[in-house]
């Protein structure tokens, strides 16, 4: 956590379920658009909001495969999406 504080800036962090009405708010362009709704409507594709001060700054997915109990976390940017917010947030 010591890392991450020194590369965003960001004190303390919050997870919860990254939702539909999320996309408008994180979403610039259309096609992050299209890829956000796609990842949540894919029943294999898990999104999860990374919160600071009620704020999400940043996004994290997680995908299972067919292995029960074994689960690949794939990070979507996150510390580059949070190093450019780490600003507008302190």
């Amino acid at each position: 956590m010591a890392k991450f504080r020194a590369v965003t800036g960001i004190e303390s962090l919050q997870i919860r379920p990254f939702a539909m009405d999320d996309v408008d708010r994180w979403a610039r362009t259309e096609l992050q658009r299209a890829q956000l709704q796609d990842a949540l409507e894919n029943s294999g594709d898990y999104l999860a909001a990374v919160m600071s001060d009620g704020r999400i700054v940043g996004k994290i997915g997680i995908r299972y495969d067919e292995h029960p109990g074994a689960g690949n976390l794939f990070q979507f940017d996150v510390v580059e999406e949070l190093r450019g917010r780490a600003s507008a947030l302190r």
